[in-house]
């Protein structure tokens, strides 16, 4: 059971957003580290990821990619307009995380063909 959940992203009417930054399991001295995260898309073609940092009071440099689908690349990428709930674990004491919904990587999307994200729920 989780001890906190946030909406760590909400409605996206953009092609790029950067969701502001929630304290993680770090912050909270919690030391298991356990995180989960359920995405509810909409028609979403895209990137979305995971980004955690280790500093109290990060700069943009200090945010790093967290590999949640384990498959190197600190992206999880819909080519094709999906729709529904996608769930990721991931484990680390980070002291602050964010969701990133990256687009402008493939210039035919455009905010009418690439659905959207309906928000990006954190569990730990």
């Amino acid at each position: 059971m989780p001890s906190y959940s946030i909406t760590l992203l909400g409605t996206t009417n953009t092609l790029d957003t950067t969701g502001d930054k929630f304290k993680g399991a770090g912050y909270q001295g919690l030391t298991a580290g356990f995180h989960s995260t359920s995405w509810e898309l909409n028609a979403f073609k895209g990137r979305i990821k995971i980004q955690a940092t280790l500093a109290t009071d990060p700069t943009s440099n200090d945010w790093f990619d967290v590999d949640i689908d384990n498959s190197g690349l600190g992206y999880v990428q819909f080519n094709s307009a999906t729709t529904g709930t996608k769930y990721y674990n991931f484990t680390g004491n980070f002291v602050w995380v964010r969701a990133v919904m990256w687009r402008t990587y493939d210039g035919s999307l455009t905010l009418l063909n690439a659905g959207n994200v309906v928000r990006v729920l954190y569990n730990f």
